[in-house]
């Protein structure tokens, strides 16, 4: 899981899974055209 460890758009270049997603209380994002 990517947390809070300096987490950026630029190293988004795969979906995230949702579980991740619903974990991190809103600080992750789905990444955009998933």
């Amino acid at each position: 899981a990517a947390g809070k460890t300096g987490y950026q758009d630029k190293h988004a270049l795969l979906p995230l899974p949702q579980a991740e997603v619903d974990k991190s209380n809103g600080v992750l994002k789905q990444n955009p055209n998933y």
